[in-house]
């Protein structure tokens, strides 16, 4: 079944980079800080995802008990056995990690959010597809009315390198998921210049990582001044 969803009359969009050393400081910070004496997955992907879920919490002021982030899994290489490298078309899973609102609100908030990401791609030690049974009731039908969980999205990732993408007339100056007015999630992708991330999001992205860890970061708002952002 297609859903046919509607974007918000009064909705804005722009985009905002975390460079490789915003990236180096939000993991300092996280190693600093961390509650569990476990591995946990501190790549720029995991990193970026979990700020970005903090400051979307802080930005449209939740207030159900718990949220989770929906993250799409590639499984083309998790597969066993694995699809060969000219496969062409969608293998995607699905995690869900999940952390109460009041933690992620939290001054350990990031870390909560690394740890929770962290221990959901453990998960995929038991296989990209476990679980699966359960992706389009958790998707379509949410948690149950009685877990009160707010459910977020992700669409894109760092490593599809749309940027790289060049179908004859040059690399793209700039790219928009146009999904996100519609589904309200948040878009992730590679940066123009290859030095780090881009995001959209709000004003609190920008004013989250200036006042956490040094205004010495050089995170900025692309196209659009941030304090036109809403959500």
């Amino acid at each position: 079944m297609v859903w046919d969803l509607q974007p918000s009359e009064d909705a804005s969009r722009g985009s905002s980079k975390l460079s490789r050393s915003d990236v180096e400081k939000l993991k300092q910070s996280v190693v600093s800080k961390k509650k569990k004496n476990t591995n946990l997955h501190l790549s720029s992907f995991v990193l970026s995802i979990a700020y970005a879920w903090v400051c979307r919490v802080r930005a449209e002021e939740i207030k159900n008990k718990s949220v989770a982030l929906a993250l799409t899994v590639d499984c083309r290489w998790r597969l066993e056995p694995p699809l060969p490298a000219t496969y062409f078309g969608n293998c995607v899973g699905f995690r869900l990690p999940i952390a109460e609102t009041r933690e992620l609100l939290g001054e350990e908030g990031l870390v909560v959010a690394v740890e929770a990401v962290s221990d959901t791609l453990e998960t995929l030690k038991d296989g990209a597809v476990s679980g699966a049974e359960n992706w389009s009731s958790w998707l379509l039908d949410g948690m149950g009315a009685e877990a009160d969980v707010k459910k977020i999205g992700v669409a894109g990732s760092p490593r599809f390198e749309v940027y790289s993408s060049d179908f004859g007339w040059g690399r793209p100056k700039k790219v928009e998921m146009v999904s996100i007015e519609k589904t309200a999630v948040f878009g992730l992708s590679d940066s123009r210049n290859g030095d780090g991330i881009e995001i959209g999001f709000a004003s609190l992205f920008v004013n989250g990582l200036e006042s956490r860890l040094g205004r010495e970061l050089t995170v900025q708002p692309q196209n659009i001044p941030y304090e036109h952002f809403v959500w």
